[in-house]
């Protein structure tokens, strides 16, 4: 007797990957040796009863499963006011797995936050980075923290407050320079990092910097010209080229 076989057509166009029923097995024994880790280390904050995550719990997901976050070249610049002081950092991480990146977050840290307003510039700067790796971890891992029964929201979130008004200023002597002052080697850092992954050429950074800000080059921008030129890279902005017109004069054009 012959057994007639209904196949179903998946219409969005998914899989499964392999057996829910093992990955389930092997994330609850994932969860399993993350409760036993985190009690044992007390990698958590607790808030009204709930349990939220540090970054030493979410890295040792990341080790259940071979994956890593890492801030990459340019991942970290300064968060600065309209006079071009520091008020802070921003930071991007990425997921990696055998060398490729599979994910990745941002996250920031501030100096208008009333835990971070009396801190050293590189404690803010360093827990950016922190915030950043251990959302980015938690974009790929969440799941594991949830089935042991953690909250998926960050620990170093919970830190966070609303910012006041008036973001409040570094120490003394830690200040960066006025608007109109040059760009800091942070920021032509980031710009020579973000540019080339955003399909930049170095003649296209000095046309911009030329063309846009009349600048000779990164080391000539103002610093907040020089934060404008990140915030335009990190938007997908494209170089600026020179085309003739129909007179034959050269004109400006986004390509």
């Amino acid at each position: 007797m012959t057994q007639a076989i209904t196949v179903y057509e998946d219409t969005a166009g998914l899989a499964l990957a392999g057996d829910p029923e093992a990955a389930l097995e092997s994330a609850a024994r994932a969860a399993k040796a993350l409760v036993r880790m985190v009690d044992q280390t007390k990698s958590f904050t607790a808030i009204s009863g709930n349990k939220h995550l540090k970054f030493e719990a979410w890295q040792t997901v990341g080790m259940f499963y071979g994956v890593t976050a890492r801030v990459p070249q340019g991942g970290l610049t300064p968060r600065l006011d309209d006079d071009g002081h520091c008020i802070g950092y921003d930071a991007y991480a990425e997921v990696m797995r055998h060398g490729e990146v599979i994910g990745g977050a941002s996250n920031f840290c501030l100096f208008s936050e009333g835990t971070w307003s009396k801190r050293e510039e590189f404690q803010v700067a360093s827990m950016a980075q922190t915030r950043a790796m251990s959302k980015a971890l938690r974009s790929v891992l969440a799941f594991v923290a949830v089935l042991a029964g953690y909250e998926a929201t960050l620990a170093e979130e919970m830190g966070h407050e609303a910012p006041r008004q008036q973001a409040q200023r570094p120490p003394s002597g830690q200040q960066r320079p006025a608007g109109t002052g040059k760009a800091s080697p942070a920021q032509v850092n980031a710009i020579k990092a973000i540019a080339p992954k955003q399909g930049w050429s170095n003649d296209d950074v000095a046309a911009h910097c030329r063309s846009v800000y009349d600048a000779a080059d990164l080391t000539d921008l103002a610093v907040r010209q020089a934060s404008e030129f990140i915030n335009f890279l990190r938007s997908g902005g494209a170089p600026t080229v020179m085309v003739p017109t129909i007179e034959g004069q050269a004109s400006l054009i986004q390509e």
